[in-house]
């Protein structure tokens, strides 16, 4: 039971790491996204 606790916290601070890092190219990820919407394109991939 330790075990699964200390996971699930390392787990919990690695995902706040990546969050971190990642709001930025989240950011780039969302703009590409309305980009496509834009132009149509996921129509087309779904």
């Amino acid at each position: 039971m330790r075990f699964i606790e200390k996971a699930k916290l390392l787990q919990l601070l690695f995902s706040n790491i990546l969050i971190t890092l990642g709001i930025k190219k989240e950011m780039e990820i969302l703009t590409t996204y309305d980009l496509m919407r834009e132009h149509g394109v996921l129509k087309q991939i779904l």
